[in-house]
């Protein structure tokens, strides 16, 4: 069995314990072999603070920036002879290396490395600090570039991306040539709707001779309606900013506010939201259209959109992208694919979600066609498994969680999908063979990137049959992109050891709207690019010995959910708006896997909390995402702080994987199992891919269910049954028995 230690990820076999790799150095004084060894200590430590602790219960902390005299800095345990060990804090139950030396210094491991070089590596790391630390014993950890010339070289071969790709500069500028190529193939399919290159080359230039402004937000769905005018906005030489009319009110207020839009153009049907925004507001016009294009031809540099992340601020912060990163992706994505007339994407993600950005442009830029679901049915996933088959669609992308669930529920394999990509989020171990029994000849593609770079700038190819013990590997960088995982210091960590991923190149965006301190502290300068800057994700990762990347988790607080990204502290700042609440915290439950499921808010509460945990989601749906409200609420007496007087996440994240005892109203019985509790319990069987049906006190979101596949749930229980559920209540009411006993009480008798 594989496993991993959460700070020294050696990854290693088999759980044989002490199992010497035989590399021995020689005994040098203990004071400077104990500073080489503080030092490797805070190199293998990635981003994290040090502390280290000897068998004396000595102990010594450091700040993570610099350590200076090596020899003094270990004179007060030189005297120690034998078993140092380097752990961090808090301790953890085993160790994945111990250095221990007595006569000679020997490198031990908790268990078999799974690469043979790997304590050729430790041994090789140590004696570069050993060294420094006898020739220059002030030197700074971080002047000392312990890696070996083959570490050095995987580095470099990953990003050795710089290619020539010659495309047009601009998104729409994509379109265009497209549509010179073959006005009359089939560029968008939504329901009875049918629009060739030709017509929608001609609608979105008769709206874009209508267009002024900077920034132009479209209030629409998934549309060919949110398609023309987008493409308009760009032609017009603006950038547009996608406002889903699905938003709470309040949150589509402070989006509003935030866009500094000076227009919006909005379809016909969310005339009363667009009113509710602005009193100018545009609707979109039918029956304008136009051969001639606008005059101003943009350049790469131009902003082509702004989307909105979740803000740990307790605001959303608005990623402003221009159009030279986006078309280089673009081209690279669709010549790596074959992408061409005859595919077909089926687009299932919101335009508010970067993703849509190569859906829809990806899509036309090689004249294929984009199979939009039909209004009003955008998250309905047994139509998007129609649509599969109906439409002979080629081409899916989405987050793992939206492909599980039209995997769970397809009624047979679909033959004329080639091509599966999946990214935002974890990938399921299983998910790749899953994909490949249901569309046999698929090939499957991880794909990762952020927001604020490229939406995708790392890929990764799962063959037929690959498997994987732990997670499937990030990947590479994407062509004139980069990845580099960095140590504490800035520079690039030694192969297998943790750092933070920073992604470079073409494709890093322009910053944050109107917030520069946070610009400067994400975008930094790129000190392996002259005069570029690069991204810090926040992501921790390392480099693997094959040369691709993996992802270990995030470095701050920030969840991902369904593929959404989540800042605890914009749902915090939320919920301690109510005069109620003292203060909040917000954690995840975690699957096996690691992977989040749902989000428990801790509450405290000021004085009698009443009626509060009932009101609480309520409130919360007229500001925040659906995404961002927790499926769960608990009272307690006061937030846990850990030593440091900080939150204590630990306890918090232990507390949330523990799924409390349903109420006593909740449990089944023999007189409640009826054909409410069993349409429940098949219904969850059939979103979820379970492998049996559930019990009556299980709860949703503990199974994996997120506020997407409750929109399956209570689609189907309304046809089954002819009565109201809404997604709340699922997530709320979140047992078998809850929702059977809401359905039992509105059904017709």
């Amino acid at each position: 069995m594989e496993r991993t230690h959460p700070h020294f990820p050696l990854v290693c076999e088999d759980s044989t314990p002490s199992v010497s790799g035989g590399h021995a150095l020689p005994l040098a004084s203990g004071a400077v072999l104990l500073g080489a060894l503080l030092a490797q200590a805070m190199a293998y430590a990635g981003p994290r603070e040090v502390t280290v602790r000897t068998d004396t219960e000595h102990t010594l902390r450091l700040d993570g920036t610099v350590v200076g005299d090596f020899v003094a800095m270990a004179a007060p345990v030189a005297g120690a002879r034998a078993g140092f060990r380097v752990v961090l804090d808090p301790e953890p139950a085993d160790l994945a290396l111990t250095f221990v030396f007595a006569d000679e210094l020997t490198v031990e491991c908790a268990a078999r490395p799974r690469d043979p070089a790997a304590l050729d590596r430790i041994a090789a790391h140590y004696l570069a600090f050993l060294r420094a630390a006898i020739s220059m014993p002030d030197r700074e950890v971080a002047a000392v570039d312990h890696r070996t010339a083959a570490e050095k070289q995987v580095a470099a071969r990953l990003n050795d991306t710089t290619r020539d790709l010659t495309h047009p500069p601009c998104l729409h500028e994509l379109f265009e040539a497209a549509a010179d190529r073959d006005p009359d193939a089939l560029a968008l399919v939504q329901g009875d709707t049918r629009l060739r290159f030709g017509e929608l080359e001609a609608r979105a230039n008769g709206l874009a001779a209508r267009l002024t402004g900077t920034r132009i937000g479209i209030l629409a769905t998934l549309s060919v309606e949110f398609v023309v005018c987008a493409l308009a906005v760009l032609k017009a030489g603006a950038a547009y900013v996608p406002l889903d009319p699905k938003l709470p009110d309040q949150r589509l207020r402070t989006l509003f506010r935030l866009g500094h839009l000076t227009s919006l153009l909005a379809d016909p049907e969310y005339a009363e939201i667009a009113t509710s925004l602005t009193d100018s507001w545009v609707p979109v016009p039918s029956g304008v259209t136009s051969r001639d294009r606008p005059t101003r031809r943009g350049t790469g540099s131009d902003l082509a959109y702004l989307i909105f992340t979740s803000g740990s601020t307790g605001e959303p912060k608005g990623a402003l992208l221009d159009h030279a990163g986006r078309a280089n992706m673009i081209t690279d994505l669709n010549q790596r694919f074959g992408l061409g007339p005859g595919d077909r994407m089926l687009v299932v993600s919101s335009p508010s979600f970067d993703m849509s950005v190569y859906d829809l442009f990806g899509t036309l830029a090689a004249g294929a066609t984009a199979v939009l679901p039909d209004r009003g049915r955008e998250q309905d996933v047994d139509h998007w498994a129609r649509l599969l088959v109906d439409e002979r669609v080629t081409l899916w992308h989405s987050v793992p969680s939206a492909l599980s669930l039209v995997l769970n529920l397809l009624p047979s394999r679909v033959d004329s999908v080639r091509l599966v990509l999946a990214g935002g989020d974890w990938i399921p171990v299983d998910q790749p063979s899953r994909v490949h029994r249901a569309f046999p000849g698929a090939e499957f593609y991880s794909l990762g990137g952020a927001t604020e770079v490229s939406v995708d700038s790392v890929i990764h190819r799962v063959a037929p049959g690959e498997r994987f013990a732990r997670a499937i590997p990030y990947g590479r960088p994407l062509t004139n992109q980069t990845a580099r995982v960095l140590d504490r210091y800035g520079r690039e960590a030694a192969l297998d050891l943790p750092g933070e991923l920073v992604l470079g190149g073409v494709g890093v965006g322009q910053g944050y709207d109107r917030r520069p301190r946070l610009t400067a502290e994400r975008f930094p300068a790129d000190p392996f690019r002259p005069g570029a800057r690069m991204y810090r994700t926040g992501d921790a990762a390392r480099l693997r010995a094959d040369g691709t990347i993996e992802l270990l988790g995030r470095l701050d607080q920030q969840i991902k959910l369904e593929g959404v990204r989540i800042e605890p502290g914009e749902i915090q700042t939320a919920i301690e708006a109510d005069d109620r609440v003292r203060e909040a915290v917000v954690a995840p439950r975690r699957d096996a896997s690691g992977r989040a499921v749902a989000l428990v808010a801790f509450v405290v509460p000021d004085g009698d909390p009443g009626t509060l945990l009932a009101e609480l989601p309520v409130r919360l749906r007229s500001t925040l995402h659906r995404s961002s409200i927790p499926g769960e609420f608990r009272l307690i007496e006061r937030i846990p702080l850990n030593a440091n007087g900080k939150v204590d996440r630990t306890w918090l994240a232990a507390m949330a994987d523990q799924v409390p005892e349903p109420e006593v109203s909740e449990v089944d019985t023999v007189d409640a199992v009826d054909e409410f509790a069993e349409a429940v319990a098949e219904v969850w069987t059939q979103v979820l891919g379970l492998a049996g049906p559930p019990a009556a006190h299980d709860r949703f979101a503990a199974l994996g269910g997120g506020s997407l596949a409750a929109t399956q749930v209570v689609s189907r229980l309304r046809r089954r049954f002819g009565t109201e559920l809404s997604v709340r209540e699922v997530l709320t009411r979140p047992t078998v028995a809850g929702v059977a006993e809401i359905l039992r009480s509105r059904a017709p008798s």
